[in-house]
């Protein structure tokens, strides 16, 4: 395993001293970026690395905050799960609307291709894992009830697992190939028989839910390509489109219903923006994905009852 960079930072006004933390944690590492907490100077240390199919990141930091936030779906996440193990110090999880507070030796599953956050309060050491989906069959029953919930890594298949994968981390660079992949198939099925023993009894966040926010998030960052659709989502999103159908079986709104109606409300938005008013109607249907100005009014008419030049400012 490569140490990237060890960073130290004395001067909490400075930012940019961040910049060679979260340059591998980006580009390694899921497009996440870290912030000092105000009024905190930071020292951190990051390793990352592959164990098999895994993809490791070991932190060893001061109090500091992760964040992950949306902007396009990253091909890297689409179909992965990320693990982050707690092993010293606390951190509190968010992601929607979903608040968890992680103590030393608790874990958590979670989706990393939605917006979330990690805030250490206090120095912290933790194991963050990304995993393939098919390589945690969980079930659809274990698998409504973990993600984004507070695991218990103290004991059984976890503990067996993290202690498994933080000795391979010291021992990776004398590991052959074919060992290393036996050793990740070894974490997976302890994390999986972990996961199934502690699925009674909590909040469900279901894996058609996670698709389904996935689906609304790649098409809020396409919105504008005018090939959006049922086919190009299947494709990028790597599913069938009759399991996406089922997916966004939202009250009647259909994948292509819900793409029409936010084109309109982003097209709205611009044509009641004082700064837009130079820009001709035809200009902003087309930047929105329309295939014509005709086809938008028509469109636009329908869904709000007046015409796209009675809403400009």
């Amino acid at each position: 395993m490569d140490i990237l960079k060890v960073v130290s930072r004395e001067r909490p006004e400075d930012s940019s001293v961040f910049d060679l933390w979260n340059d591998p944690a980006w580009q390694r590492y899921g497009h996440v970026r870290s912030l000092a907490l105000v009024g905190e100077s930071f020292r951190g240390r990051l390793e990352l690395g592959s164990v098999g199919f895994l993809s490791v990141c070991r932190i060893t930091a001061t109090a500091h905050r992760v964040e992950h936030a949306v902007e396009r779906m990253s091909s890297d996440s689409i179909d992965r799960l990320k693990i982050l193990a707690q092993t010293h110090g606390t951190c509190r999880f968010q992601q929607d609307r979903n608040t968890v507070d992680l103590a030393s030796g608790d874990f958590i599953v979670y989706d990393p291709a939605a917006s979330y956050s990690f805030t250490n309060l206090q120095a912290v050491e933790q194991v963050v894992v990304s995993i393939p989906m098919d390589r945690l069959p969980l079930g659809h029953d274990a698998s409504t009830k973990v993600l984004g919930q507070r695991l218990s890594a103290r004991s059984g298949g976890a503990r067996l697992a993290l202690a498994l994968l933080n000795t391979t981390l010291q021992e990776l660079q004398n590991c052959d190939a074919n060992g290393i992949k036996q050793v990740a198939e070894l974490i997976c099925s302890l994390v999986v028989d972990a996961v199934r023993e502690q699925a009674g009894g909590r909040s469900p966040v279901s894996l058609k839910l996670v698709l389904r926010t996935r689906v609304r998030d790649f098409i809020e960052s396409n919105l504008s390509d005018p090939e959006l659709g049922i086919n190009l989502i299947a494709q990028r999103l790597n599913c069938s489109k009759r399991y996406l159908y089922d997916v966004f079986d939202d009250g009647g709104l259909t994948i292509s219903r819900y793409i029409w109606m936010r084109r309109l409300e982003r097209c709205k938005d611009e044509l009641v923006n004082s700064d837009c008013t130079k820009r001709s109607l035809t200009n902003i249907a087309l930047s929105w994905g329309f295939s014509s100005a005709a086809h938008f009014s028509k469109a636009f008419k329908q869904r709000f009852g007046a015409s796209p030049s009675d809403f400009r400012v």
